[in-house]
């Protein structure tokens, strides 16, 4: 079995040191000569201004002499963004004969030893599966004490891990060759929800089919929780923006697909290679009146959504939650929509 572990790094001088050196402690890196599992990480170091690139060759070092079966190394992409990272990552850097690809951010935190090893194993049992995903938990749990709004914010991610399994770009695995047979656009903002609606739809080829993302039972992770509220505001405007692409994006994908009679991916691939601007153009050109309005209904409602896909013993104890949820969705939206007119989509 071969496995490629492609770390996502941008600015990330201080952690990507921590990061590789605790990919140690995984069990599927302690015992991949043992087990005959080859395995490689690369570090994805895209549009950093800082030393990421020089930290994480000498992490790499460190971690070769200790498991000198695993292959190392790190990979400077001039250009910053997610999506474009994923697409040079699956289809240019990644091992062309792994098995399974598993995308991390440089950031998180891998709870326990067996996350790693647990993500690949869920997919060898089910067959069904294309990717799989882990537990996730905002850093604030580790702390013994809690201000009002970090309380707040906890159980705001408690509300939203309610319901079926839900895909988060910071980590994850997929079949490789499921993977290989998708493209991002570039300047792609909320890149895991794209994915999502890739493999659940075949590519927009076929029903939603949400078994093909499952949980792993013994992987979790922990990411850095946004405790300010000027930052919080700034992230949830921006996954706002990026969730309207998406809906743009699937809109337009679901009538190309009908209208061609080819998946989704290959056809993202000629549109990338032919005029690498026609996804701005296709959000500048999309009804935003219309698409907003739509986008806008399912924003507000989605904390109510996921209120009732809880435990009904809970759902009393979070319904402040989400009326606290919907309201500060409400105000972001104010200003999603002024960046949407204003046609502003970097960030």
């Amino acid at each position: 079995m071969r496995v490629s572990i492609g770390v996502f790094a941008h600015n990330e001088e201080q952690q990507i040191g921590r990061m590789l050196s605790s990919l140690q402690e995984q069990d599927l890196v302690a015992v991949a000569s043992a087990e005959g599992i080859s395995i490689e990480i690369i570090t994805l170091a895209n549009g950093c201004t800082d030393s990421t690139a020089a930290a994480a060759d000498a992490a790499n070092a460190e971690l070769q002499n200790k498991h000198p079966g695993i292959r190392l190394r790190t990979e400077v992409i001039p250009e910053p963004g997610k999506s474009n990272t994923w697409n040079i990552y699956v289809h240019r850097f990644s091992d062309p004969s792994a098995d399974f690809l598993i995308f991390m951010d440089a950031d998180i935190t891998l709870i326990g030893p067996k996350t790693l090893k647990s993500l690949v194993d869920t997919l060898l049992g089910n067959q069904n599966a294309h990717i799989s995903v882990d537990f996730i938990q905002k850093d604030l749990v580790f702390k013994k004490s809690h201000s009002l709004f970090e309380r707040a914010s906890l159980s705001a991610t408690r509300l939203n891990q309610a319901g079926p399994p839900k895909l988060a770009g910071s980590l994850y695995c997929a079949r490789a060759q499921v993977a290989r047979r998708i493209w991002m656009p570039q300047g792609l903002l909320v890149e895991d929800g794209f994915l999502k609606a890739m493999i659940s739809t075949e590519q927009f080829t076929e029903r939603e089919d949400q078994s093909r993302l499952v949980r792993a039972p013994c992987a979790a992770h922990a990411f850095q929780a946004v405790t300010n509220l000027r930052c919080l505001l700034k992230h949830e405007i921006r996954l706002l923006i990026g969730t309207w692409m998406n809906v743009v994006l699937f809109e337009h994908l679901q009538a190309s697909v009908s209208k061609t009679k080819q998946p989704a991916g290959a056809l993202i691939h000629a549109w990338n290679k032919s005029s690498p601007d026609w996804f701005p153009c296709l959000l500048n050109t999309a009804p935003k009146s219309r698409t907003f309005q739509r986008f806008t209904v399912s924003a507000i409602l989605l904390p109510f959504r996921q209120l009732f896909q809880s435990n009904r013993g809970g759902r009393l104890k979070r319904l402040p939650t989400a009326f606290l949820r919907s309201a500060f969705t409400c105000y972001a939206l104010v200003f999603a929509r002024i960046l949407i007119r204003q046609q502003i989509y970097k960030w």
